[in-house]
């Protein structure tokens, strides 16, 4: 049985092998994708030019707006005179936000009284005003409490720092390079697994080999092995690649880490059989695979936050095999997480591996027959 099964891998493997467009797909595309969320798909803002209309003009503001200088988020990029101008900048695209600070900022600082500061930003694009906001906010409590502390500090030495766990830096790509695992695995092993079967239907060898001694399962799994062996390969490409050239931290167990890819990856191929079943081409299968992935890959929590969206829609991503997987591959990057604290989304990406595969493959069965 063995034999008649590597036998079949082997023949699937020769068959990937004639055809020249799957070689870009299966190893040019992971290194493409790569690059591009390694270093396009960041949420790190940097830059940001603020405009600065300046009315108290005392050492306490320029000590608030020199506070923003030696951050690499913003940019002073001019010092205006009125509102009019201060609008003006961010019509033009000359600035995203624009600082004002009113004539008491001084005294009200000085006197240890509330100070008001005034924000315009370019809304725009509501993910930059939002982080930008963000940013603000976090430099103006850091002025505030050095503002409030020095005093205290002088006699006690308080010492007030901030400390982020798991990924200190805030660094986008410690966060978006492990997701990359998951949407390579879903995307190469489905859409190769369909396309592979149904390129089988359409020029006719499918039903030689259903002619043929081997067993239907026999036939079944010869054909997803080499998928399988390349869903493995390109977990280690995205390794090597994120570890030595991004340098991403892996602070996990990288053998659970394959372990629990393999979980992954039965369902993946399940939905790869599925596909095949309900496609008579390629063109069908290319766009059926699509259309189940995009709303997998929209409620995992990938590159949207889950807990912002509707109710419904949170509880629709329980369905989705990849949401449970990007906290499994992040828990092991960042945070080393083991079996133990992980247990509670494997065993829904299990349940689900079970379901999605026992049904593909019944209905591929019935699909041969």
């Amino acid at each position: 049985m063995i034999q008649r099964i590597l036998t079949m891998a082997w023949k699937e493997a020769k068959q990937l092998q004639r055809d020249p467009r799957l070689f870009p797909i299966l190893f040019i595309a992971p290194m493409v994708q790569l690059i591009l969320l390694g270093y396009g798909a960041t949420f790190d803002l940097k830059n940001l030019a603020i405009a600065v209309w300046d009315q108290s003009r005392t050492a306490q503001s320029r000590a608030y707006v020199r506070a923003f200088i030696p951050t690499e988020y913003f940019i002073v990029k001019d010092y205006v005179g009125s509102y009019t101008e201060a609008i003006d900048r961010l019509d033009r695209g000359k600035a995203v936000m624009a600082l004002v600070i009113p004539p008491d900022f001084g005294r009200q600082v000085q006197g240890g009284r509330p100070a008001e500061v005034q924000v315009i930003v370019d809304g725009s694009n509501s993910n930059t005003a939002l982080i930008g906001l963000s940013y603000i906010n976090r430099i103006t409590e850091d002025f505030s409490s050095r503002v409030r502390l020095k005093p205290i500090e002088a006699r006690s030495g308080v010492d007030n720092r901030l400390r982020v766990w798991y990924n200190p830096e805030l660094l986008s790509k410690n966060y978006m390079i492990p997701g990359v695992i998951a949407v390579l695995l879903i995307v190469i092993t489905s859409m190769m697994t369909a396309l592979g079967i149904v390129k089988e239907k359409e020029i006719g060898t499918i039903e030689q080999l259903i002619v043929t001694p081997l067993r239907r399962s026999e036939l079944m799994i010869g054909k997803l092995l080499p998928f399988v062996v390349i869903g493995f390969f390109d977990i280690g490409v995205v390794l090597i690649f994120g570890i030595f050239w991004f340098d991403v931290p892996v602070r996990g167990s990288i053998p659970l880490l394959f372990a629990l890819s393999a979980v992954y990856i039965l369902t993946t191929l399940g939905l790869g059989l599925f596909i095949s079943t309900i496609s008579k081409t390629q063109n069908q299968a290319q766009l059926a695979t699509f259309f189940i992935m995009l709303p997998m890959m929209i409620l995992s929590g990938f590159a949207f936050p889950i807990a912002n969206m509707p109710v419904f829609f949170q509880d629709l991503s329980y369905l989705s095999p990849v949401r449970y997987f990007l906290i499994i591959i992040r828990g092991i990057f960042l945070k080393g997480a083991g079996l133990d604290t992980l247990w509670p989304q494997v065993v829904p990406l299990a349940v689900l591996a079970v379901v999605i595969f026992s049904m593909s493959v019944l209905r591929f069965r019935r699909t041969l027959g």
